[in-house]
This record gives structure tokens, sequence and C-alpha cells, in this order.
């Protein structure tokens, strides 16, 4: 860069706080972030649309946040109200499922025995798998079109398949979890579930697209491609 060092200077400091620049680039990706964030949380009041949600937040950050297409609001309305149906089915078999998971954990840690501590230890696998498949399960439903059993096998060989991925992703999930626990709740919950997401849609991208048919000219779904 040839010329006045100062004049270099404040071209710069101005190009980086211009409209299309890193600093106002970040500060809209961020309030973007915590819109999708609260729609969740407000889908996410009824218990059982919570499927709905997470996969209508996915969707919002793949599509809004890294591509830059549409409105966050918009996109997340959009696939809410597509996936309702799959998703809360999955929602209500995930709570029954979890319900009754939870139950048999209560039981085992109260029998206060080896047998108690053998049964702990499988519940406790159990209940890993069954994390691990959520990981994929809600973003799958954002996706593809296919029925709730597919989905639920496509989830489960997912995370199988892509065994580092998965372990990666059940350790960022728990730190994220312990963040919100133990350091101010109140602050990070505002964009937690987003940036969740964000984090998380590099790897799950990555798994699921060895699963996408190869895009076709004129494909409203090319974006996903890029």
């Amino acid at each position: 860069m040839t010329g006045n060092p100062e004049e270099n200077r404040k071209k710069e400091q101005k190009r980086f706080f211009d409209s299309e620049g890193p600093a106002m680039t970040f500060l809209t990706k961020t309030g973007e972030l915590i819109i999708l964030s609260f729609l969740w949380f407000l889908c996410s009041l009824p218990v059982f649309t919570m499927g709905a949600a997470s996969s209508a937040l996915y969707c919002g950050v793949v599509k809004n946040i890294r591509r830059d297409r549409s409105s966050p609001a918009k996109e997340f309305f959009k696939a809410f109200k597509r996936n309702f149906r799959n998703a809360t089915l999955i929602t209500i078999i995930v709570l029954v499922w979890g319900s009754a998971l939870a139950r048999l954990i209560y039981i085992a840690i109260s029998m206060k025995n080896t047998q108690g501590s053998f049964l702990m230890r499988i519940y406790t696998v159990i209940a890993i798998i069954t994390v691990a498949v959520l990981i994929y399960l809600f973003p799958i439903v954002s996706r593809f079109s296919i029925s709730v059993k597919e989905s639920i096998e496509l989830a489960f060989v997912m995370a199988v398949k892509n065994i580092g991925y998965t372990v990666f992703l059940l350790l960022t999930s728990g730190f994220l979890v312990y963040l919100y626990i133990y350091y101010v709740p109140i602050l990070t919950i505002i964009i937690l579930p987003s940036l969740w997401a964000f984090l998380s849609s590099f790897l799950i991208e990555k798994a699921m697209r060895k699963y996408m048919p190869e895009p076709k000219e004129g494909d409203e779904f090319s974006w996903l491609y890029e």
C-alpha cells in the first residue's frame, strides 16, 4: 500500500467499520443468531413443538447465517411449518423414551448394589447413544423429506459412521451445557441455541452431504452445495 501512512490507516479503519466490513458483518450475524435463539425459545414453550423449533433453528442458521439467504425469521417460520408434523411426532417419541429412560436410571440408582451399578452403566450408554442420535436427528428432519422411522434410522447410521464427529459434538454440547449452568446463564441463553447450531453445522453438513443427491440446475436447494 502506498501513500500517506496516516491516510492509509484511516482508510483501513473506514473499510473495517463500513456496512460490509468485518465489524458490521459480525454485529449483524450476532444479532441474527440472537433472533433465531429467541424464536427457538418462543416456539419451544409448548414443549411438544421443540423438535419443530429445533429443525427450524438449524435450517435458519445454515441458510441465513452461513449462506446469507433470505432473513432469519422468514426461514425459521417457513421451516417450522414445513417440518412441523414429523418433528412433532419425533419430539413425542423422544419425550416418552426419555421419561422411561430417566425412570430406569432412577430405579438403578435407588438399588444401591452391584446389580444397580451394572444397570446404571448400561442406561448411561443408552442415554449417550440417544443424545448422539438427537444431534443429527433434527438437522435431518430440516433437510430430508423422509418418514419419522427413516429419519431416526439415518440419524443412528450417521452417528455411528461419523463417530469422530459424533464424539466431538457430544463433548461440545456438554461444554455448552456446562457453560450455561455455571457461567452467566442469563447472558449465554440469548445466543446459546443458535451458537450450538452454527458450530455443529460445520460437521453435520459434511456428514449429511454424503446422503444428498447431486444438485440439479435451477434446483431451489442448490445453495446447500455452495
